[in-house]
């Protein structure tokens, strides 16, 4: 199909006079810039006066229906073609609502946590050109406004629709912008996205009352929070934890009483340690509250005045830089990466001096290793990896535990996922799971969350998600892994009918659990739709995944489907990251050939009577590398016989 070409939009002069008086309301979702669903009816309803006529004017045809006594409407559009942009007329017996630039195409719900939420701003570094170059009216955005409500679900959120562009490309979610671009790219439609995520949001947050009925005490955890007493006291114990914390840092901090960050300040009693790396290693007594690190640097001539970037990468739990005594940037939680611009005026020709105020609030102080760390100005890296110095500004206890409002039972289903059932979707985007690690539940609970969506907005909703990436410490596959044992549960999640895992695995990074690939993570997502939902029988949407196996003379004979081509070895070389057990339990590390186009042998000198086998069963599997000859990854099982 060829890309649509913008029709021109007529002039109405008649209704400018009543657009800003208008008393027909719409919830924020059916707003100038909506993508509608192709080939389904797709419902526009709002609230007007009781018993109001309504009328819309919509590709040249005229539907009408009557508000009832509460002033609730509702027409159901016919099916449409891809369409766009294209204006509704919506009009009451006095007033006249206009939608501009409306277009039919595809609508993918997106939600989950952090994964799904961040936004393209965080990946910056790695998409620039993608961002200069974005500007695309048939790739639409909708970010649901962040909120959580137990009280009962609601019918509106708020949020609008924006287009891509250059302007507006940092704060759309990337990992599903880089699926919308593909589809859009690959069927030439207008693709609408609308996300609905919240960092750290454990599955049950997105449940329903209803969904959560065989869940006892997550249900009653939620009831609890229709209580705005609680809700009020928790918050308000919150406010009190943190001022009263961060209070008692700044005043008793000797590092911003004797302003330490001054770039003149003596610090040659200071102890000396290596960065990056834990300071509690290397002979520094500090655990919690904050410590300040400070290094000097040299600059040449050319570079004195000049604008420069400071990257320090992640860290445990909170900073603030300063750079010869000014303060460049502060971050205050452990996840964002440190990149703080440096302003004109401030960098010298000769001695500069770095100086970081580093606080330890629960977790133990960390810079990350592998990550950037250094000081760009004007195409020169400043290298500040090494020696720094540092001392104790204040000891602390441990910050006490806060209540996250928004994450307990169904408080984000009532809020942010509720009010978007009515609309039409081609399928959803899950990105979700790292706050499960270690619960015994997900797949069901995953099946009965996108059971009670179905139901509630009567749609089949094909759900398309990741399977968690690597991130964390690396195994050999012998040890036991609660990411492993997450990855094995999406594996299994499969079982659900209409849901399909895209294959991430080697997309991740160990040090990092919002890795920055989210172009790529995009790519596999679309992988998997167009496989999947679109119907393509020749895309590959999976990487192997073990379809049987048995257990013959010594040896684990495990069969593959979604290999494509076949098998493959990444790399080449051995196959690596198998490991099996006999009936005590204790996994060996194991040998693995490949045996055709889709079976793997696998044998173990120690254990003469297998009993399970595992792959990639490490937190990073780092070493793993069965692929099918498309590039995907297998995914992480354990297969017991």
């Amino acid at each position: 199909m060829k890309r649509l070409t913008p029709p021109f939009l007529t002039l109405i002069c008649a209704l400018s006079c009543n657009l800003t008086q208008a008393e027909i309301t719409l919830p924020n979702i059916i707003s100038s810039g909506m993508v509608l669903q192709r080939g389904e009816s797709n419902e526009i309803y709002g609230k007007a006066e009781a018993t109001e006529a309504i009328r819309i004017e919509w590709m040249g045809n005229a539907y009408e229906t009557q508000a009832d006594s509460q002033g609730n409407w509702s027409i159901l559009l016919p099916e449409q073609t891809v369409a766009g942009p294209e204006q509704m007329i919506i009009e009451g017996d006095d007033e006249t609502v206009l939608l501009r630039d409306v277009y039919v195409g595809d609508v993918w719900l997106c939600s989950g946590q952090s994964n799904m939420e961040l936004p393209i701003n965080r990946v910056r570094e790695k998409c620039e050109p993608e961002i200069a170059n974005s500007k695309n009216p048939y790739v639409r955005c909708f970010t649901v406004k962040m909120d959580a409500v137990f009280e009962a679900p609601q019918e509106d959120c708020g949020g609008s629709w924006k287009e891509a562009n250059p302007r507006n490309l940092g704060e759309f979610p990337a990992a599903a912008y880089f699926f919308a671009r593909e589809a859009e790219a690959r069927y030439h439609v207008p693709i609408g996205i609308v996300v609905s995520a919240v960092g750290g949001s454990p599955i049950e947050a997105w449940m329903s009352e209803e969904a959560l009925q065989g869940y006892p005490k997550d249900l009653e955890e939620g009831m609890r929070y229709r209580s705005a007493e609680l809700c009020e006291s928790v918050e308000a114990e919150n406010n009190r934890i943190n001022t009263d914390w961060y209070g008692r840092l700044r005043d008793n901090d000797a590092g911003l009483k004797g302003e330490w960050f001054s770039s003149d300040y003596n610090d040659k009693d200071w102890t000396h340690i290596m960065l990056p790396g834990y300071p509690d290693e290397q002979g520094v007594k500090f655990d919690k509250g904050t410590l300040w690190l400070r290094k000097t640097f040299e600059l040449p001539e050319r570079l004195s005045g000049k604008a420069g970037m400071l990257e320090l990468g992640t860290m445990i739990d909170s900073d603030e830089a300063y750079i010869n005594g000014v303060s460049v940037g502060s971050t205050p939680y452990q996840y964002p990466p440190r990149k703080y611009a440096v302003p004109e005026g401030l960098l010298k020709a000769g001695k500069n001096v770095i100086t970081i105020q580093a606080t330890a609030s629960s977790g133990r102080l960390y810079f990350t290793y592998d990550k950037p760390f250094e000081l760009k100005v004007d195409g020169y890296e400043v290298n500040l990896r090494g020696s720094w110095k540092c001392k104790v500004g204040t000891e602390m206890e441990a910050i006490a535990p806060t209540v996250f409002i928004r994450w307990k039972p169904m408080g984000l289903y009532n809020a942010m996922l509720a009010p978007l059932l009515r609309k039409q979707f081609k399928g959803v985007l899950w990105y979700q799971g790292e706050s499960n690690i270690g619960r015994k539940d997900y797949r069901a609970k995953f099946r009965a969350m996108l059971d009670d969506w179905r139901k509630k907005s009567e749609q089949a909703l094909p759900c398309v998600y990741a399977q968690l990436p690597v991130f964390g410490i690396s195994g050999d596959g012998t040890g036991e892994s609660g990411w492993a044992e997450f990855r094995n549960e999406q594996r299994l999640a499969q079982e659900i009918p209409g849901a399909f895992m895209a294959s991430c695995l080697d997309l991740g990074e160990w040090n990092d659990i919002h890795a920055l690939s989210k172009a790529a993570i995009g790519k596999r997502l679309a992988l998997a739709a167009f496989a999947n939902v679109y119907g393509e029988e020749s895309v590959i949407g999976s990487g192997p995944l073990p379809q049987c196996s048995k257990s013959e003379g010594g040896a684990i004979y495990i069969t593959f489907d979604s290999t494509g081509a076949g098998l493959m070895i990444k790399g080449g070389g051995q196959l690596q990251s198998f490991a099996v057990a006999g009936d005590d339990g204790i996994f060996k590390i194991a040998e693995a050939v490949l045996v055709g186009r889709n079976m793997v042998r696998v044998t173990c000198s120690e254990v003469s009577n297998p009993k399970r086998v595992r792959y990639a069963w490490a937190d990073s599997p780092l070493t793993a590398n069965l692929y099918n000859a498309e590039g995907l990854p297998a995914s992480p099982f354990e297969l017991t016989f």
